[in-house]
């Protein structure tokens, strides 16, 4: 049976993948067995420091102790395409990488390179909870041996302006960036 891997996607404007492997890896586990996953991921962000944290602590909850995270963060392992390298081969089972990142392994989620592709947090909640629209770019690396299972927001990318607001791209116009 071949190996299919999961991955998550995520971010506003900003997307990211984790991804889980091990279908074969785990099917003769015993029933009172611990399985430990491995989880690679790239950013030593906070806020995804703690994310990652939560997800883990979420499935050896619901799992009630039988499955846990074992963690690899800060890039340990390799970048984001080394990681979805790894989370293809099986070598990790689960890693978290932008969706520029997965660009080269399927041209849909180039669509989040986009610019303006949102016109707010809300449309873009709308569009990642639709199934309709984000499971036939999850299942676009099923062939590759992996595929997506959600998105993680890792956050806007912002402008902070003193004298005026930024509505649109013209407002940017004579602006000086440091």
């Amino acid at each position: 049976m071949k190996k299919t891997s999961l991955l998550f996607a995520a971010s506003l404007l900003s997307l990211s993948l984790l991804g889980l492997s091990g279908c074969g890896r785990y099917s003769n586990a015993k029933a009172n067995e611990t399985i430990i996953l491995r989880f690679a991921y790239a950013s030593n962000s906070q806020p995804v420091i703690d994310a990652m944290n939560e997800f883990g602590r979420l499935v050896k909850e619901k799992s009630n102790g039988s499955i846990q995270i074992n963690y690899f963060p800060d890039g340990q392992l390799g970048g984001e395409r080394e990681l979805i390298e790894l989370t293809q081969s099986g070598a990790v089972d689960f890693t978290k990488v932008s969706a520029s990142a997965l660009e080269s392994f399927s041209k849909d989620y180039a669509v989040f390179s986009i610019p303006y592709l949102f016109t707010n947090e809300n449309h873009f909640f709308r569009v990642m909870n639709d199934e309709k629209i984000m499971q036939p770019i999850f299942q676009s690396t099923k062939k590759l041996g992996f595929t997506g299972l959600t998105y993680y927001d890792s956050g806007q990318r912002s402008f902070y302006m003193v004298d005026s607001p930024i509505h649109t791209p013209e407002d940017l116009k004579g602006k000086k960036f440091v």
